[in-house]
């Protein structure tokens, strides 16, 4: 039996590694779609893109040490990052990118939308997001038990008078969201406020879904340049029922 070269054992360990790197990999990921994962665990699934054939552990537990825990990870500067062992200039400017964007995105959503629905500023808010749009979109806005919204999803279309809502796209909103109650708010580019049979027949087929999935529905908006419509109110309604000018 021919005895394997030291070339060929070296190679075998490193497939070993790789085996068990990505066994390991495996189980993580699949941990984090029950959401039972600690924070150094998320560090190590942040690095896994940048660094794909290493055990990434060590080196999260590294960067949180350092820096106290995953904000503090996500917010530093690259060369603070480039000074942790086995980080240096590549991996630190993949981190720094990750923070970045999480700020961004953060700071928008945080602009976006009023944090809580009310009518008094919800309102207004719909003249502000909606008046530019050239094309026909409709908005899914995500509410917690106590009204404040926390996401919002968008279907939209190429088509400047048309957007169609399929009932598959809307339950796994629900499904991804979990939310307590939502609000549809669509706009008609061109024409008034005043709802389609189209209109009507989806906002029944989206009431009817929620009310099967025990999420409350809200309201149903249709923005136009002439005025915002209100499936709830049955009616056209505006800023000066809110305390504001027109």
């Amino acid at each position: 039996m021919r005895e394997k070269t030291d070339t060929e054992d070296k190679k075998s360990c490193a497939l070993t590694r790789s085996e068990l790197h990505g066994g390991h990999r495996t189980r993580l990921l699949e941990r984090l779609k029950k959401d039972c994962i600690c924070d150094h665990e998320y560090l190590e699934i942040v690095l896994f893109n940048a660094i794909p054939r290493r055990n990434t552990n060590d080196l999260a537990h590294r960067l949180l040490s350092e820096f106290g825990d995953l904000d503090g990870v996500l917010s530093a500067p690259v060369e603070q990052l480039a000074r942790v062992e086995g980080v240096g200039d590549r991996i630190a400017g993949y981190i720094r990118v990750i923070g970045v964007f999480l700020k961004k995105r953060e700071m928008q959503n945080r602009q976006s939308y009023p944090s809580r629905f009310s009518m008094a500023e919800f309102v207004p808010f719909m003249r502000r997001e909606y008046a530019s749009l050239t094309c026909e979109v409709l908005d899914v806005y995500i509410l917690d038990s106590v009204g404040r919204i926390y996401g919002r999803k968008r279907s939209s279309s190429s088509r400047e008078k048309k957007v169609e809502v399929q009932m598959r796209w809307l339950m796994n909103v629900l499904s991804d969201f979990n939310p307590s109650g939502i609000l549809l708010v669509h706009n008609h580019p061109i024409g008034e406020a005043v709802p389609s049979a189209t209109d009507d027949n989806t906002t029944e087929e989206c009431r009817l879904l929620c009310e099967k999935s025990g999420v409350l529905f809200c309201d149903h908006f249709i923005y136009s340049s002439t005025g915002i419509y209100s499936y709830n109110f049955g009616k056209q309604i505006g800023l000066a029922e809110y305390g504001e000018k027109e």
